[in-house]
């Protein structure tokens, strides 16, 4: 059995990039969702994509880099949530971790939560790959809703290849595997 199957549909061109959340409270998330709900419907629709054949949607917004020097990814999902989107300045050196910020969002939709602190940090235990790994670093994965991978408990350092994404078993126990 596969756990997940997956369906590409695009590319789409849009002039804008999924909405962001901003503020707090009932009213900005209401004000978030009607915009997400648009932004989504006008893709869905340009990509004559049928959305209840789907449990989640995870939109990714490529485009080409604004600044060599400092390329941009970032998602963001609601955690159960069904629709995740992703931003990237897309080229090479990029495609991997704009997979691994694909993945991250896919997984809040199953209902993961996010493994790093508010500073970016690693939580530990939660947020390592082999919590059981002995000795604990340094890690050989990055989990996938955690940020980096711990090489020790001060330094951690970001993923450069798929091959170094894992799946935890705090994360595997919230999404039900």
């Amino acid at each position: 059995m596969h756990p997940f199957a997956f369906t590409l549909a695009g590319p789409v061109d849009m002039a804008v990039g999924p909405p962001k959340a901003s503020g707090d409270g009932v009213l900005a998330a209401v004000e978030h969702a009607w915009a997400l709900w648009r932004w989504t419907s006008r893709v869905d629709r340009d990509a004559e994509l049928d959305t209840s054949a789907f449990d989640s949607r995870i939109y990714v917004a490529a485009g080409p880099p604004v600044n060599e020097e400092e390329l941009f990814v970032e998602g963001e999902s609601e955690q159960g949530g069904r629709i995740g989107t992703v931003e990237v300045e897309l080229d090479a050196s990029m495609a991997d971790l704009a997979l691994f910020v694909t993945a991250h969002e896919l997984f809040h939709t199953l209902g993961a939560i996010d493994k790093y602190d508010a500073k970016g940090r690693t939580l530990v235990p939660a947020g390592l790959a082999e919590p059981d790994r002995a000795p604990l670093y340094p890690q050989r994965f990055a989990e996938v809703m955690a940020r980096n991978r711990s090489l020790t408990p001060e330094v951690e350092e970001p993923p450069t290849d798929l091959r170094e994404l894992a799946v935890g078993p705090v994360t595997a126990r919230e999404i039900g595997w």
